[in-house]
């Protein structure tokens, strides 16, 4: 009596408690004759075929969206590692570059330090040369100007030699003078 007395709605969302209400009445089993010691439900099924298949079809879309909502999280948790894994790549490549620029910026403060040492000791070893020949420190220090610049044109030479630069140079800044043989009677152009 009690299952009959609820709609599939009510008795989907609590038919364990119906179970209960309907073992609890002991009156309604011993007018029966029946003895009862304890009631489970196995299995239920609809009294009419068209609440039957309505209930089939809730249950089958229900197994859908369930299986559904499972792909998605589980599709979900795929690409959240995917992401988790690029980020901590992205990360590792920031520290090698970090690591990277460290190691270069070191390596030419220590090449600088070392032609600074060289450039200083020629320095000296060119003007303690110089000492007795060129007693005056400023015409030593002249001379060291001097060879320094040409050293310098020197370089930039060999470069502009090997490279691909194009120089262009007037009259004026190599002091050209062109003279040529004046045939009498002949034009200037």
């Amino acid at each position: 009596q009690a299952v009959s007395k609820v709609d599939l709605l009510e008795f989907m969302a609590s038919f364990n408690t119906i179970a209960r209400a309907a073992a609890a009445d002991e009156a309604f089993y011993e007018e029966r004759g029946v003895k009862l010691y304890s009631l489970e439900v196995t299995r239920y099924e609809c009294a009419d075929g068209k609440t039957a298949s309505v209930l089939q079809e809730i249950i089958q879309e229900t197994t859908n969206r369930i299986n559904r909502m499972q792909k998605q999280r589980s599709d979900n948790e795929v690409e959240h590692e995917e992401l988790t894994a690029k980020i901590e790549r992205e990360k590792q490549r920031s520290a090698l570059i970090e690591a990277q620029a460290a190691n270069e910026k070191l390596q030419k403060s220590v090449e600088g330090e070392s032609e600074g040492t060289r450039l200083a000791q020629n320095t000296l070893a060119f003007l303690r040369q110089l000492n007795v020949s060129v007693p005056d420190a400023q015409e030593r220090l002249s001379l060291l100007r001097f060879f320094s610049e040409q050293a310098t044109l020197t370089k930039q030479t060999e470069h502009l030699s090997t490279g691909t630069a194009s120089l262009f140079l007037t009259p004026q800044d190599v002091n050209l003078k062109i003279q040529g043989a004046h045939r009498p009677g002949a034009a200037y152009v």
